[in-house]
């Protein structure tokens, strides 16, 4: 029985085949980490507008309890200023959610559609 020490053209284009789905594994992964870097700046960006809203909304108040000409007292601009500012952050709340569904859908989609590519290119 003779062995042969010449390597087979299959193991060397299998190991091609690896590294080339190996490289697309990489890429696909550092894709999901930039696209989950951009919602997280967006998400950001978006509380920064709002709370920079709110704070408008408290130089405001300030505002109309040092002239409060037009309330009777305190309590009038008291109310309407928590009032607001409930909805508000209730809105934000709800906007909040509905953004991170949206988020972790779109994850899910590419997700599924990188590891069925890196299926499609380890089955040739």
């Amino acid at each position: 029985m003779t062995y042969s020490c010449a390597p087979t053209a299959k193991p060397f284009i299998n190991s091609v085949a690896m590294t080339i789905n190996g490289q697309k594994i990489g890429a696909a992964a550092v894709s999901r980490r930039a696209h989950a870097l951009q919602e997280m700046i967006r998400v950001q960006i978006g509380l920064l507008s709002f709370y920079q809203h709110r704070l408008e909304q408290d130089m405001h108040l300030i505002t109309e309890l040092v002239a409060s000409g037009k309330y009777h007292n305190a309590f009038g601009v008291l109310d309407d200023f928590y009032r607001d500012a409930v909805a508000e952050y209730t809105n934000e709340a709800h906007r909040l959610a509905s953004e991170g569904c949206r988020i972790t859908s779109d994850v899910v989609k590419r997700a599924i559609c990188d590891v069925e590519a890196s299926i499609r290119d380890l089955a040739v």
